[in-house]
């Protein structure tokens, strides 16, 4: 059984830099057996929210959703701003436009070694929200 949160940043702030580690937050619960695609419509809808999901029986805990209107900074580079991508091997974290192109070419390289097929280029974590709804 997972359970879902959307964690908000209390800041009022529209500008994607004042959310860069400064942000004290609110914790909402989407209620148990609703629909856990809310909780990732509801945070893509906010200025800077993430999704917590939980497991009620381990009561382990992840992150699988961030989002900061206009980007958050790069967390590989620090240099640049991006969405949030959910990437194998990497998890979930805001990068750049650059850092994501070395990603990529380094997958391609990756899988172009190992004789497979050229991987689909990464999506943000917000577009695959939107897919799934």
């Amino acid at each position: 059984m997972w359970e879902y949160d959307v964690i908000t940043c209390t800041g009022r702030s529209a500008t994607s830099a004042d959310h860069d580690g400064n942000c004290t937050w609110n914790t909402e619960p989407i209620p148990f057996g609703a629909d856990w695609k809310a909780a990732y419509r509801s945070a893509g809808a906010r200025v800077h929210a993430h999704v917590l999901i939980r497991n009620a029986n381990t009561g382990k805990s992840a992150i699988t959703f961030k989002s900061i209107a206009g980007g958050g900074l790069c967390e590989t580079c620090a240099q640049e701003r991006g969405p949030a991508y959910d990437m194998v091997g990497i998890g979930l974290r805001y990068v750049g436009p650059a850092c994501l192109e070395s990603f990529y070419q380094d997958a391609c390289g990756r899988a172009k070694a190992m004789g497979q097929y050229r991987p689909d280029p990464y999506r943000p974590a917000i577009a695959k929200a939107d897919a799934e709804r």
